[in-house]
């Protein structure tokens, strides 16, 4: 177990890790700042996370890999039990973490070693209300080595990165024995894919030469090329980020059912049938609100049903108004009095 921030400098002998960011050289573009929290996982994917996750009325997410810490934190936000594990923490995320969400339970050591552990004594119950995400360890390896220990005491476990090195092969292996599985380079999902390209042209200039960068920082995203635009960089003026923060479209992930699956809770099988149009994008939260019986859960739903019936209000008073206009253009004096709020009786 690795018991300090920095116990990696310590203990942890990663090639990779000390190839890409050495501390003692300007070589490596970090995150910093008070209270500094951030991630490489694509914003698409963090939804799918909340989404599967209420349907399925899971309570507790354990997250191998926290690296900077922000998809643990969006988890708690969203009111989530999250246990986050981490076998190089990083300083920054972990006193932003401590600050910002104190209820997140943050173990520092190997996930092959503390899953088992974490789960080994769940009850059936709470097992059903159990996933784990697989961060840190990847694809096969994780599946392999831990995935197959804990399977039965998890109801779904997310496996990162599966569209990069051996994902495909693990994927055929999810296919070949039997499992029940979502990907999110799914045809289906592919129109929430489209969405998130505004919000990524928030990274563009990641990676731009670093020059470049710091110029359009100043001058705002709206100076921001294309990124057809862009040409390639020198590889000696590259900036060099951490992990895929720079690239984060190109990171895709696979959900896969667990044995201790006990399907979705009665409350969003009822609201699926009662609330068809819950399946929309714009009341997607109302219907991911109801997704266990709990006071919170009914409480969120109460809320999300207000703001809908407010909205279809807002919605017949617009179409009230704009009848009340076509009335005007026919010329009555009533209409037009109705429509420029005059109360006195035009001439």
């Amino acid at each position: 177990l690795v018991s300090s921030l920095d116990g990696w400098k310590r203990c942890a002998h990663l090639a990779e890790v000390e190839a890409q960011c050495n501390e003692h050289e300007n070589t490596c573009r970090c995150f910093s700042g008070n209270r500094c929290l951030f991630s490489d996982m694509r914003p698409t994917k963090i939804l799918a996370v909340l989404t599967a996750a209420r349907l399925a009325g899971i309570e507790h997410i354990i997250e191998e890999g926290r690296f900077g810490g922000l998809s643990a934190f969006m988890y708690a936000l969203h009111g989530f039990r999250v246990t986050s594990v981490e076998f190089l923490p990083l300083d920054g995320p972990t006193t932003a973490l401590r600050e910002m969400a104190p209820g997140v339970r943050r173990l520092d050591g190997d996930g092959s070693v503390l899953l088992p552990q974490l789960v080994g004594n769940l009850t059936r119950a709470e097992a059903a209300r159990t996933m784990v995400i697989f961060d840190g360890e990847k694809r096969t390896a994780a599946y392999l080595k831990t995935y197959t220990k804990i399977r039965h005491k998890v109801a779904l476990a997310v496996f990162d990165d599966t569209n990069l090195s051996d994902g495909p092969n693990f994927k055929r292996m999810l296919a070949q024995n039997g499992h029940v599985f979502f990907d999110t380079l799914d045809r289906e999902y592919a129109k929430f894919i489209r969405r998130e390209a505004a919000p990524l042209t928030l990274i563009q200039h990641l990676s731009l030469p670093a020059a470049q960068a710091m110029r359009v920082q100043r001058a705002g995203v709206a100076s921001l090329p294309t990124r057809r635009d862009i040409p390639p960089a020198p590889v000696e003026t590259q900036q060099k980020w951490f992990g895929g923060v720079d690239k984060l479209q190109r990171f895709h992930f696979t959900i896969v059912r667990g044995d201790a699956w006990a399907g979705p809770p009665p409350a969003a099988q009822r609201n699926d049938l009662a609330f068809p149009q819950a399946r929309t994008p714009r009341t997607a939260p109302a219907l991911a609100a109801v997704a266990d019986d709990t006071p919170s859960a009914q409480a969120s739903w109460a809320a999300a049903q207000a703001r809908l019936s407010h909205a279809a209000l807002a919605r017949q008073r617009a179409r009230e108004r704009m009848r009340a206009r076509e009335r005007a253009r026919q010329g009555t004096p009533a209409a037009h009095a109705g429509v420029l709020g005059v109360h006195r009786a035009l001439p």
